[in-house]
């Protein structure tokens, strides 16, 4: 197996890319296909890395296309297991900010 180190190093490459071309295809298919699968790693640090990438790149741009976009970014979820975990209720969490 890779080292951490290495694994977290090329997320960051892979990640910094895209941000600096958001616009280029085959980056965001480098993207998706070298950091998603690092959803299901063993190190913690690791998948926060990558849920903060996956926030910037996926979750903010279809919150600004979404009517749920200010209760969307208000969650904060603090690992990979959070977001596709925890139970996440829109309707509740609009009804109690009312």
């Amino acid at each position: 197996m890779v080292q951490v180190s290495v694994r977290k190093a090329a997320l960051g490459v892979c990640s910094g890319l895209l941000r600096a071309l958001p616009h280029e295809a085959s980056l965001a298919a480098l993207w998706v296909a070298a950091a998603l699968p690092l959803v299901r790693d063993v190190e913690a640090s690791l998948q926060e890395q990558l849920l903060d990438s996956f926030h910037d790149f996926v979750i903010v741009p279809a919150g600004a296309r979404s009517t749920f976009r200010t209760t969307l970014c208000r969650k904060k979820f603090h690992t990979v297991q959070d977001l596709c975990h925890q139970p996440y209720n829109l309707q509740k969490e609009e009804q109690a900010q009312k």
